[in-house]
């Protein structure tokens, strides 16, 4: 990602590369919220039974996030 990056602006690839595992870990931290609360949405405000919402919360977590 920091080649990609650093094609478009040298400086910005540093900063991403020398913070990757920082900004990893922040977006890991988020995605695991993002599927937690789309699980208890699911589950809360659709009716799904919970094994059926902790899969599409999976996958759509894998899919988008």
């Amino acid at each position: 990602m920091s080649k990609i990056v650093g094609s478009l602006s040298p400086a910005n690839g540093k900063l991403l590369k020398k913070h990757a595992f920082e900004i990893g870990d922040a977006l890991d931290r988020m995605s695991n919220k993002i599927e937690a609360r789309l699980v208890d949405f699911m589950i809360h405000e659709l009716g799904f039974a919970q094994s059926a919402a902790r899969a599409i919360a999976w996958a759509i977590a894998l899919w988008v996030l």
